[in-house]
């Protein structure tokens, strides 16, 4: 059931790039937490590993993963 959950969400990956339109849709969509960094600030797309994103997902969490991480133990 995790995984069809999953594919039925509008889950985000944000992979890097350079982009700046894009950089900004990702610090949008990062929560923030008073007193801190955003996460998209402290690590901007464009240093992401090759694989790694940012990963939007449905319940509002933003998280750094490989995509490759995503099954039912992780919904």
């Amino acid at each position: 059931m995790g995984r069809d959950l999953l594919a039925n969400t509008a889950t985000k990956l944000f992979f890097r790039s350079t982009d700046g339109m894009a950089q900004r849709h990702v610090r949008n969509l990062c929560p923030l937490t008073p007193g801190r960094p955003s996460v998209a600030e402290v690590r901007p797309l464009s240093t992401l590993r090759p694989g790694e994103c940012y990963a939007g997902l449905a319940d509002g969490r933003m998280e750094r993963r490989r995509p490759g991480q995503f099954d039912s133990a992780t919904c």
